[in-house]
């Protein structure tokens, strides 16, 4: 699917609402720009070493309000 552009979405300038705590920005990766994702623990909850993305790969922020997840 290449009919799309990765765009970040800041929080908008004046007054947007509350950010949700305690993070306010979700970051995404495109699954395409992945080299490497590593297995989870035991547990399943936390990753045992680091993600990999390709040299040319950059993250889309989207600013969160509680309205809108």
């Amino acid at each position: 699917m290449n009919n799309y552009v990765k765009t970040s979405v800041p929080r908008p300038v004046g007054n947007p609402g509350n950010g949700i705590n305690p993070k306010d920005v979700l970051t995404l990766i495109d699954i395409d720009d992945l080299v490497y994702f590593p297995p989870r623990d035991g547990a399943g909850v936390v990753l045992e070493g680091d993600i990999v993305v390709k040299p040319s790969a950059y993250s889309t922020d989207l600013y969160l309000t509680p309205g809108t997840v």
